[in-house]
């Protein structure tokens, strides 16, 4: 790799690199007839030694490894980051410690936990590799990394039982025992991009009191999903139309939208949005459907 701008590599105590240095050209060709000095030019506590192009992992601590040639005047930077291994992983949620084990109902989320690899010092240790996350049940609970091969992830109650979600970086593995027990969400609307940009959150944003919406209708693609497989068990239209609520002091509840209805032949639902209006400050109601 091009180390003009510098390069870095992390190492844990008592492995080994190999590193060779060469002159390029610009188009890329080795100049072998250029010769390339390699020299550790920094070596904090003593972190590494250098011999014959093999890099030794001594201690923990920061090296910097310079590879110049005086004939091309060019030169570039290795920085070698030395730390213990990765020995345990720790959960978190947020700055704070993260459960051993989850009591969940079928369908319910656990929505963001974090794991942290630790050295046996418990220090934590920049992981080398992409973290991996597994359940050994999915019939029982999911998992789902919210970034890919990242370090969080997300955790489904899916049926009734026992099991472990494990997350594993560098061969280290940490464990988290789920227990899953209940139905309590079995389905879930979930509304797409509408016809007009808006979202399923109504805000009027009020500076006085008073209609001041200029979108007469909304149309939300709506998809009911299941919570567990996520399949589509069936979708429709909602449509929203606001009409100009009457007169009203600050502290009046007043509705705003068509009459509310069961869904339609042509697959829409009139739907009532209840607002409350409020002087000189923005407002959020939020649209609930009902269905059969």
């Amino acid at each position: 790799m091009n180390a003009a701008n510098g390069l870095s590599t992390i190492l844990r105590v008592d492995e080994e690199i190999a590193i060779v240095a060469a002159a390029r050209s610009q188009s890329g060709k080795v100049l072998e007839s250029v010769p390339v000095t390699v020299a550790v030019t920094k070596d904090e506590n003593e972190a590494i030694t250098l011999e014959d192009g093999m890099i030794t992992a001594d201690a923990v601590g920061t090296a910097e490894i310079t590879a110049s040639s005086e004939i091309a005047g060019i030169s570039g930077k290795l920085t070698v980051t030395v730390t213990l291994p990765v020995d345990k992983i720790v959960f978190m949620e947020g700055d704070n410690d993260g459960p051993s084990e989850l009591n969940l109902a079928a369908g319910e989320t656990y929505a963001e936990i974090t794991a942290v690899a630790h050295n046996k010092d418990g220090e934590v240790v920049p992981p080398r590799s992409n973290w991996t996350w597994k359940s050994t049940d999915t019939s029982v609970a999911t998992v789902a990394q919210l970034v890919m091969m990242g370090a969080k992830a997300k955790i489904t109650g899916v049926g009734s039982g026992e099991a472990t979600i494990m997350a594993t970086v560098e061969d280290v593995t940490g464990s988290i025992d789920v227990r899953v027990t209940g139905q309590s969400i079995t389905r879930e609307i979930v509304a797409s991009a509408a016809n007009n940009g808006n979202s399923l959150v109504w805000d009027r944003g009020l500076d006085t009191a008073g209609y001041t919406d200029n979108q007469n209708t909304t149309v939300f693609d709506v998809n009911l999903r299941d919570v567990a497989s996520r399949d589509l068990i069936t979708a429709w239209t909602l449509t929203v139309t606001p009409a100009a609520p009457g007169a009203a002091d600050a502290n009046t509840n007043v509705t705003v939208g068509a009459v509310g209805g069961s869904i339609t032949t042509d697959g829409t639902i009139p739907v009532t949005v209840a607002l409350r209006q409020l002087m000189m400050q923005s407002m959020r109601a939020r649209t609930k459907p009902s269905f059969p």
